[in-house]
């Protein structure tokens, strides 16, 4: 398998922006953002009645 002609350049760009610490703490707020909505939606679905699968689902869809 080999990688793709840019992918060296992408991860010292992603390292680089990484080490910034204002940088880390926007991803760090963005990627909780995204886990919290995540677990919202699913609680939602669980208290309506139906199934953590059926719950699964739905999020998997959208």
């Amino acid at each position: 398998m080999s990688a793709a002609p840019g992918a060296p350049r992408v991860w010292q760009r992603l390292r680089a922006k990484l080490q910034d610490a204002a940088s880390f703490r926007s991803w760090t707020i963005d990627a909780n953002d995204g886990i919290i909505a995540t677990a919202g939606l699913l609680q939602g679905f669980g208290g309506g009645g139906r199934g953590t699968r059926a719950g699964d689902a739905g999020a998997l869809r959208r």
